[in-house]
């Protein structure tokens, strides 16, 4: 005789295929768009897609209820559901789970906060990965969902603000939904169409990246590298943004959302003659200029702002501005009345809305911070950085004093450019959270921006990220990465996969420029940009000349090169071995788990052996060449080549399935085209000129020498 079923103990709410799904009637609709995530979940894991009736559930229907406790169309339903909302009241992004009767609520004690309980729940109780697009990971199937002890309130996350960056999201905009065709190098220079600093990405990419950041418990997000509302791709960006419910920012370089490159273009298009770009001379032009982009940014309805004043390219503004007074009095005074009067802008444009709005203590913000020069407005959210190539705060992140009218944040680093982890990881999660530990505990909790670059790399750090900003008292960085592994791979290989990460995040750590203190590395940014660097010396022939224009920090070419030869020299025995270990491991593992170890461990064993060979060989190519012995350079750098070519293949066949069909190829698998760029130095060395007028400018623009002596 069969038992009879166990009854649900109070608490316990099982989903299958009979459950619904209701949202409340004056619920936004990036609540409503998180539903239809909660329903695709569902279906996904039950085989059986829930109801989502218009009207709300009758009692004896079994359903999930999503609703906001400031909600007034909802109170009265919240009431007869019995749920105690004191806990959550006026709380940022608290929200809880209740049950009662034959319903589940999600309740936030806003619409953003709600919005981030439906995420909360996909993620923590049906166990989907939240970048399961990226990583091809889905919770395993099964006929119900029983959730046990669902009720529980979730306080406000550790920092109020949570975001990504996707600054020089290179692999994105180069091969990956690039919308729009638009011609990058007219639109933002030839440095912005090389380096793939910018550009729009189509809808799909786009949805792809903001599903992902809500569903990591982000609640911010700056999309592009620059982001100009005037830009009819670029809005396209923005308003899909909005779409999602997502708070928009932008570039520490664009106050107000407006950007000096466009400066000319924006006087131009109404007819005006171009004015000086100096606020000191032309404050009221500036005004003019701010006003507009502040106008344009008030129609979103989740926005934090950037105010502050920085000239072309992400450099001090006095070096565009020869008017402004050669003192640091003076230099701090600009600054601080441009932002005085932004301030003023955005109260004008947002009315009675709040204003959420900060400023990057970038450069030489924080000498001019420091000696009272530079002055922000209260309520101004003081955001400090990393220093990115070695993922630990700066010096003035501890020297700054804090000020009671003001709030601190942090800007952090997994990608960084050209200086450090670019298209690998690089950064052990362990060392993230010691450096938010120390954020935190100066009280700078405000706000938390991540550079994710290309964010496919970086999966552990993502994780890390999302735990530490939220709830970071609950963070383990001993038992972090272990139960990261389990959790994506299972327990069989666990323990060795591990020790994968573990030895490719120990193999970078070196000290390398002399007077570094020990924490940077060679991470594979760095690889790349002094092998370009090296190239350009061999490109011109004479070397000690060269390297006068190049601004390295040695005392000439040959202790330069000696230094990377070297310094190379003594890992890539470790690579190999490292390498050979991630492809024995991958050998143990199949379907989904053995893609994504492939994708995020073994491709990248691959880059950065590749990029230690190509440097290691230039920089041989190199010493040959100051040695008078030019058929050993060419044969050194036949060698980088080849190790390039083996590398790029690599990538190309194992790192592009599915999604990411196109993602690397061969002659921009690294970022830049060794292949192309090696067969044309040597050809050069040999006394061969290029074949087209198209290889000639090319080799010309990409190894060109800075114009200082």
């Amino acid at each position: 005789m069969n038992s009879p079923a166990k009854k649900p103990t109070p608490g316990t709410f099982v989903i299958d295929g009979k459950t619904s799904i209701s949202v409340a009637p004056g619920e936004d609709e990036p609540t409503h768009l998180a539903a239809n995530f909660l329903t695709q979940d569902i279906e996904a894991i039950t085989g059986k897609k829930p109801k989502i009736p218009t009207a709300l559930p009758e009692a004896s229907q079994r359903s999930i209820f999503i609703v906001s406790a400031d909600n007034p169309k909802a109170r009265e339903t919240l009431n007869s559901l019995q749920v105690d909302t004191s806990e959550i009241a006026g709380k940022w992004e608290a929200y809880l789970f209740h049950t009662a009767r034959n319903a589940l609520v999600i309740c936030g004690s806003d619409a953003l906060a709600t919005m981030r309980g439906v995420y909360g729940l996909c993620r923590t109780a049906l166990g989907v990965d939240p970048l399961y697009r990226w990583t091809g990971l889905r919770p395993a199937r099964r006929k119900k969902i029983s959730l046990e002890g669902i009720n529980r309130t979730v306080d406000s996350p550790t920092f109020k603000f949570r975001g990504w960056f996707l600054n020089a999201g290179h692999l994105i905009h180069w091969n990956m939904g690039h919308g729009p065709e638009v011609d990058l190098r007219r639109k933002y220079g030839a440095k912005g169409a090389q380096y793939g600093i910018s550009g729009s990405f189509g809808r799909e990419m786009g949805e792809m990246i903001l599903e992902a950041a809500l569903r990591s418990d982000m609640n911010m997000i700056i999309p592009l590298s620059y982001l100009d509302l005037d830009d009819p791709d670029e809005k396209a960006v923005a308003d899909l943004c909005r779409e999602f419910g997502i708070f928009l920012s932008h570039h520490h370089q664009e106050p107000l959302g407006a950007n000096l490159r466009v400066w000319d273009t924006f006087w131009k298009s109404r007819g005006e003659p171009v004015p000086e770009m100096s606020f000191y001379k032309n404050p009221e032009k500036f005004k003019a200029w701010w006003r507009h982009y502040a106008q344009l940014w008030a129609k979103y309805p989740r926005v934090v702002y950037v105010i502050g004043h920085r000239g072309p390219g992400d450099r001090p503004f006095w070096l565009k501005d020869d008017f402004c007074p050669d003192t640091g009095e003076a230099r701090g005074k600009v600054i601080s009345e441009a932002m005085e009067m932004q301030l003023g802008l955005l109260k004008e444009v947002c009315r009675d809305r709040p204003i959420h709005y900060t400023a990057t203590l970038w450069q030489e913000g924080s000498p001019l911070h420091a000696s009272g020069a530079l002055r922000f407005p209260p309520g101004t959210m003081v955001v400090m950085a990393d220093q990115g190539s070695k993922q630990l705060m700066r010096e003035d992140f501890y020297q700054n004093p804090r000020h009671k009218e003001l709030t601190y944040g942090v800007y952090y680093h997994v990608c960084y450019g050209p200086g450090g982890p670019l298209w690998a990881q690089g950064n052990s999660p362990d060392r993230m959270w010691y450096a938010l530990t120390q954020v935190i505990k100066k009280g700078d909790t405000a706000l938390a921006l991540l550079n994710v670059g290309n964010i496919r790399p970086y999966f552990p750090g993502l994780a890390a990220w999302s735990h530490l900003t939220t709830h970071h008292q609950d963070f383990e960085p001993e038992a972090f990465l272990g139960n990261w592994c389990r959790e994506k791979f299972g327990c069989e290989h666990a323990e060795e996969i591990v020790e994968c990460y573990n030895a490719f995040f120990a193999s970078f750590i070196t000290p390398y420029y002399p007077m570094y203190d020990g924490h940077r590395g060679l991470w594979d940014g760095v690889l790349n940009n002094e092998s370009w660097r090296m190239l350009q010396l061999i490109n011109t022939g004479d070397l000690p000349a060269a390297y006068r224009r190049i601004g390295r920090p040695f005392p000439d070419a040959e202790v330069f090169v000696r230094f990377h030869k070297n310094k190379t020299a003594a890992v890539l025995g470790a690579w190999d071995a490292l390498c050979k270990k991630a492809h024995a491991i991958s050998r143990k593992l199949s379907g989904p788990a053995r893609n994504l170890f492939e994708d995020n461990m073994v491709v990248q064993c691959e880059i950065v052996r590749a990029l230690y060979y190509i440097t290691h060989f230039i920089a041989r190519a190199g010493l040959a060449l100051l040695s008078g012995e030019t058929k050993e350079a060419i044969e050194h750098l036949t060698q980088a080549r080849s190790r390039a070519e083996a590398g790029a293949k690599y990538c190309v066949k194992s790192g592009n399935r599915g999604v990411f069909k196109g993602w690397f190829t061969m002659h921009r698998a690294f970022g830049m085209d060794y292949l192309r760029l090696l067969d044309l130095v040597c050809e050069k060395l040999a006394g061969k000129a290029p074949e087209s007028e198209e290889d000639h400018k090319y080799l010309q623009r990409t190894l060109a020498l800075p114009r200082r002596e």
